[in-house]
């Protein structure tokens, strides 16, 4: 008999150990700008509120507050998974319930509502978070994801134009999600969009360039190098994203998928 060529499945301790959250030394001060500059946390809240069921909402990877502050959540039937100190800190200063731990881990529950914001990266750890996730639904509750695509909509055709990705439109990640959260339960499907805002090109390509790196694998240099192409291409960010009023308005599109746990 021929040995089975598939690498045997790992267990659920050896893809923890998997699931990584680096992030950048000048991160925090980043990604306050980043937030000055998009309306991504309105938006975001804005396309959630009517989709959560009333009950307890579980909220991995919460970052510092500012979807469950717009939403204006029960703080007694709140709970943030963050991993970040600083996040911690402001989301406990904020009267939020917060687990200080790096998700999959012990979160209680069940929960009514199941936020993945902006985690699921690497197919791996993807599908690790998000068994992990389903199995914290209560009956009758249901999982929800927000996440980029890789496809050339506006912000990725950018991306691809300076070297950053060459998998623009071949939709491998949003293929696997899709597949994976099918295989749950009745899928439903929300596509946002917010805008970059910017005063100049200098300053749209430091967000753009953040934004590219901002990742387990992303590193300063390749920022710089992401940073120094979005600038060699003025004529083209101009011809697409620059206002009559001289500044720059950049969309970026959020995909969304919900499965419910509905119990006939």
């Amino acid at each position: 008999m021929s040995p089975d060529p598939r690498p045997a499945r790992r267990s659920f301790d050896e893809l923890r150990q998997t699931v990584k959250v680096v992030k950048p030394v000048d991160f925090q001060d980043r990604y306050r700008e980043y937030l000055e500059a998009s309306d991504e946390k309105p938006v975001l809240a804005a396309g959630l509120a009517p989709l959560l069921r009333r009950g307890s909402l579980l909220d991995i990877g919460a970052g510092s507050g500012d979807v469950p502050d717009l939403l204006d959540v029960d703080q007694e039937t709140y709970t943030a998974v963050e991993c970040q100190p600083e996040f911690v800190r402001l989301l406990r200063d904020k009267g939020y319930r917060v687990i200080d731990d790096l998700f999959p881990c012990q979160v209680g529950g069940p929960f009514t509502n199941v936020l993945l914001c902006y985690c699921l990266y690497g197919r791996e750890q993807c599908e690790l978070l998000i068994h992990a996730g389903w199995a914290a639904v209560a009956p009758s509750g249901q999982l929800l994801a927000v996440t980029f695509r890789d496809h050339l909509d506006e912000y990725n055709s950018l991306l691809h134009r300076v070297g950053h990705t060459n998998r623009g439109g071949l939709d491998v990640h949003y293929n696997f999600l899709t597949t994976t959260f099918a295989s749950l339960g009745v899928l439903t499907t929300h596509v946002w969009t917010s805008y970059i805002y910017s005063r100049d090109l200098a300053e749209l390509a430091g967000i753009v360039s953040f934004m590219a790196t901002n990742s387990n694998v992303g590193t300063l240099q390749r920022r710089a190098e992401i940073y120094a192409g979005i600038m060699a291409e003025r004529r083209y960010v101009d011809e697409r994203f620059r206002t009559v009023a001289g500044d720059y308005r950049l969309p970026v599109h959020h995909h969304v998928f919900v499965v419910a746990k509905d119990v006939s």
